[in-house]
């Protein structure tokens, strides 16, 4: 990689403010996996008494997107797959594991799964490209955020 991945790496581990903000998600690294235990509510709901497929994805979103960082990289997502095997129901406690499958010079390669704690049914499967942008770069992002604060539209 020409830039210098991420030294703190440990930030980023917990996922996003919007995912805690919005999903009961708790986030561990595993080995060389990136775990989540997750719990899907009502404000999840898609299909009655089920996550919408949205919700899953965009867990399984950010699992990956933590294991890339927890390794270092300064990624945003290229390209995003998901899978649906069985519909999620809310109220049970799932795991979604994630690892990485694959190093380039800028990209990353990430696979995922989601299955029902109690059981281990898979319910889902991921992958993902992330691409690295350098974290000089990564941070300036909220930087161009400030300046385009103003609603034109």
């Amino acid at each position: 990689m020409s830039e210098e991945k991420n030294d703190n790496a440990a930030l980023t581990a917990a996922g996003s403010r919007f995912l805690r903000g919005i999903f009961d998600v708790q986030m561990s690294v595993v080995d060389d996996e990136v775990e989540g235990k997750v719990l899907f509510h009502e404000r999840h709901e898609g299909p009655p008494g089920h996550a919408h497929g949205g919700s899953i994805a965009t867990v399984m979103d950010e699992l990956m997107g933590c294991a890339a960082f927890m390794k270092g990289y300064m990624a945003l997502a290229a390209h995003l797959e998901l899978d649906y095997r069985k519909p999620v129901p809310l109220h049970t406690p799932m795991i979604g594991k994630t690892q990485i499958v694959k190093e380039g010079n800028r990209s990353v390669h990430v696979k995922g799964q989601l299955h029902r704690e109690d059981n281990g049914q898979l319910l889902a499967e991921s992958s993902a490209v992330f691409v690295h942008i350098g974290g000089s770069k990564f941070m300036e992002m909220d930087e161009d955020k400030k300046q385009d604060q103003k609603f034109t539209g």
